[in-house]
């Protein structure tokens, strides 16, 4: 084989093979990680049977809120702990705290316990390891291949969504719960052991990052502003409907497994929906066209809000309530994508990524509780998805915004390029033209002392070209 592939016939070297392990590797943890970081409605079942007590809806959204608000604040702390100790050395040390959280839960006898280490060290410990597992494999597809590589990893969100809470159920249903919470713990340990098969390539075996992620000239950008606030709302809104939408279904009365089937859905279509728009507008220079965004930010919001009084009467309905929110939670990813590419620029937005970041942990860790609070004064689940919805589709119209009064500088960057490569494909077909004259008349150009442009026929030629 070692022949063969030195004489040129394809073959997928060791150091492929190696690379496209590390995407399983990443697909793995992002999909442990995600999974069970959303999976935390469920998660408070089993606390609940382990206290052998019931909470209010406030309180079981202490829970999710903490594991969610760490996990983004964590993914802060993980960048300066690459540069110190490598992608390799952040997955272990992430994995080792994430398995703490359940493992010590088990002796936990109060919900605010409950929060500190189950959803505290579990979500800090997630957060470590979601950044170094995206980073390998973006080191080992620096150029080529990168983006499906990507998409394949982060593919991981969605399948851990629709299997985790399925799983808990399960866990829940068929063991004590206190083996439950050990199982997600070996669960999570699973990312330490996988970091230790992932390195980097070797020529960036000793590389550190130079990334600065608090970059105070992007705070001068209105539209950076703008992002950042739509982060916060973002997440203050999806928040609510990632705990509350399980919430409300056991609270109608279905069960668990049902309310687990919930989650289930939205990660489903949140994987199906972020792989359509991914493929449909794939690459560095790919833009998302105003049509797709109006009638998927605005429209889609505002029909999955608006009808939540009707659907959710009956179980059929709040499925399919959660299925247009998860196929909303796949555009959501791609739309904020592609929003920064046009408007701030990739290399703004990665610099103040760190910004963006506060913004996703604070409207994780405000939404649920603040939900909760509005149920108990109503009593009524109506008013917390609506908050929710308009929240959703507040931050669509102003990415929207954004997008749409770049659009001058966008059109004349574009116009730009446009004239560019035109003139140098005329250039290319010139030089051809020119050269294929000379081969047919090779003496026409000298013998009038006019050179290649003193030959009438190529004159006309290269005009009309």
């Amino acid at each position: 084989m070692a022949n063969k592939q030195s004489h040129g016939s394809p073959g997928i070297s060791q150091s492929q093979c190696w690379s496209y392990m590390v995407v399983v590797y990443a697909f793995v943890i992002i999909s442990i990680s995600c999974g069970t970081i959303y999976s935390s409605p469920i998660t408070m079942v089993i606390f609940e049977k382990q206290l052998n007590s019931s909470y209010t809806v406030m309180e079981q959204s202490w829970l999710g809120a903490t594991m969610m608000s760490s996990m983004s604040m964590s993914s802060i702390i993980a960048i300066p702990l690459i540069r110190m100790i490598g992608c390799r050395g952040s997955l272990i040390i992430g994995g080792f705290i994430a398995a703490l959280g359940p493992s010590m839960s088990v002796f936990c006898t109060g919900l605010t316990a409950i929060c500190l280490t189950m959803g505290l060290l579990t979500g800090l410990g997630v957060g470590l390891s979601f950044i170094p597992a995206l980073l390998s494999v973006e080191l080992h597809f620096p150029r080529e291949g990168n983006t499906l590589a990507t998409t394949i990893a982060l593919s991981g969100i969605g399948i851990g969504v629709a299997t985790f809470p399925a799983g808990l159920n399960w866990l829940l249903s068929n063991i004590d719960h206190m083996y439950s919470l050990l199982v997600l713990s070996g669960a999570l340990a699973m990312i330490s052991l996988l970091g230790l098969l992932m390195t980097a390539p070797k020529p960036l075996e000793n590389t550190r990052l130079s990334i600065e992620i608090f970059r105070e000239e992007a705070l001068a950008k209105p539209a950076f502003l703008a992002v950042c606030l739509a982060n916060f709302i973002w997440a203050f809104g999806s928040s609510i409907m990632y705990i509350h939408i399980p919430v409300f279904t056991r609270q109608s009365g279905y069960s668990t497994e049902e309310a687990a089937i919930m989650l289930s859905c939205i990660g489903g279509l949140s994987l199906f929906s972020r792989g359509i728009f991914r493929t449909l507008h794939l690459g560095e220079a790919s833009t998302m066209d105003t049509v797709t965004s109006v009638l998927f930010g605005l429209f889609l919001t505002a029909i999955f809000t608006g009808l939540f009084q009707d659907i959710s009467i009956k179980y059929t309905g709040l499925l399919a309530y959660s299925m247009l929110f998860g196929f909303y939670c796949g555009f959501w990813s791609n739309f904020i994508n592609q929003v920064n590419r046009e408007t701030i620029g990739q290399d703004l937005a990665t610099s103040g990524s760190g910004f963006a970041m506060l913004a996703t942990s604070f409207g994780s860790m405000s939404g649920p509780p603040i939900a909760g609070f509005l149920y108990g004064e109503t009593e009524s689940y109506k008013n917390v998805f609506y908050l929710a919805g308009g929240c959703m589709m507040f931050c669509s119209l102003l990415l929207l915004g954004v997008k749409l009064g770049s659009l001058p500088s966008a059109r004349l960057r574009k116009e730009i390029v446009k004239n560019i490569r035109v003139k140098q494909t005329k250039d290319k077909v010139k030089e051809a033209v020119s050269k294929r004259l000379r081969i047919l008349n090779p003496t026409s150009g000298d013998a009038d002392g006019q050179g290649d442009s003193g030959n009438p026929q190529e004159s006309s030629l290269l005009t009309n070209v």
